[in-house]
């Protein structure tokens, strides 16, 4: 028959060394934290599925926070560099001419025309506010009128 001592003890110590383990894990001050991200856009082309073509020249990359009123309506542009855009609140409306019209929404990621003339309206109940990332080049314009 097992004493007291015998079946308490052996457990005990094995619990011991169970929460030292979880204790030195949470004492990590390292810093180093594992994350998982949402994949946004993973792409070679743009919108239209032509190749992104990266303008030559010493890399200039601008962000802008963009906000249109219900109802208004951007002036037509040609992109000369890529721009990566993504539809944070409302709805955008893009007219490509002759290639049609495309409507993007709130978590909408993607790789705007380049060289084709294009405008965009929020045809939303509510205000646009989109990210906008050019990917240029220094002396070069993002955009232009047509």
């Amino acid at each position: 028959m097992m004493s007291f001592f015998t079946r308490t003890i052996p457990p005990l110590i094995i619990g011991g060394i169970a929460l030292c383990a979880l204790a030195a894990q949470a004492a990590d001050t390292t810093g180093i934290v594992a994350y998982k991200g949402k994949v946004l856009l993973d792409t070679n082309t743009d919108v239209l599925g032509k190749p992104v073509k990266y303008p030559e020249g010493k890399p200039r990359i601008i962000s802008e926070m963009i906000t249109l009123p219900v109802g208004a309506t951007s002036e037509p542009n040609i992109h000369q560099t890529p721009m990566y855009l993504q539809v944070l609140e409302g709805e955008l409306t893009v007219d490509y001419g002759t290639h049609g019209k495309k409507v993007y929404r709130a978590g909408d990621a993607f790789i705007e025309a380049q060289g084709v003339p294009h405008h965009g309206q929020n045809t939303g109940s509510g205000p646009l506010k989109f990210l906008a990332v050019y990917m240029g080049a220094e002396g070069i314009a993002n955009e232009a009128k047509p």
